[in-house]
């Protein structure tokens, strides 16, 4: 179960991580990074393309890798204790959509 699972997945993911209600927000992500392979996305965006509901995955897993990223500083282990550091989902900035 170590695989990319695809864009609807990753999708309904995405949906979860952007709600400021999500108290797994930290969580979400790093399972999304690790065991879901979320950087196995290429970014073709033929996904987008044939999208029946005219969502856009491909934008979502660019999102996603995006938070990941920025979150991943909260999460990796501490050199000192070699132990997960955790931090608040408002640790994570969530950065603002540029228009």
């Amino acid at each position: 179960a170590n695989e990319y699972l695809g864009p609807a997945i990753m999708q309904q993911a995405f949906r979860w991580v952007i709600d400021s209600r999500d108290e797994y927000r930290d969580e979400r992500l790093e399972m999304l990074g690790g065991d879901m392979k979320l950087d196995e996305c290429f970014q073709v965006g033929v996904c987008s393309l044939a999208c029946p509901k005219g969502l856009d995955p491909r934008r979502s897993n660019e999102e996603l890798q995006e938070l990941y990223k920025d979150c991943l500083l909260y999460t990796s282990p501490s050199p000192r204790d070699r132990q997960k550091s955790r931090m608040p989902s408002s640790a994570c900035k969530k950065k603002k959509k540029k228009k």
